[in-house]
């Protein structure tokens, strides 16, 4: 494949995942997809890319406890709407 194919092919395959990704973590994927490709091209030490993927990591993470703590209060709301009790 020539390059200029794998690079439109990049760029296809980035914008839909970050598409399916919540707004609020497409700069987190932004900056993964651009480690990655530096890596790949060696302009990004090895060392800097492990770094920045555990700080991506720990990003996910926090936006998962806080979008599973939404929907649970929303869910206890709902049961408490209905007359039901929390557990």
């Amino acid at each position: 494949m020539r390059r200029a194919a794998r690079v439109a092919l990049g760029r296809a395959t980035a914008a839909r995942a970050e598409k399916l990704v919540p707004a609020v973590l497409r700069p987190v994927l932004i900056t993964l997809l651009q480690t990655l490709q530096g890596a790949k091209a060696g302009t990004i030490e090895p060392r800097r890319a492990t770094a920045i993927g555990s700080v991506a990591r720990a990003i996910v993470a926090v936006y998962q406890v806080g979008t599973l703590e939404e929907r649970l209060q929303a869910l206890e709301a709902a049961q408490a709407a209905q007359g039901g009790s929390a557990a």
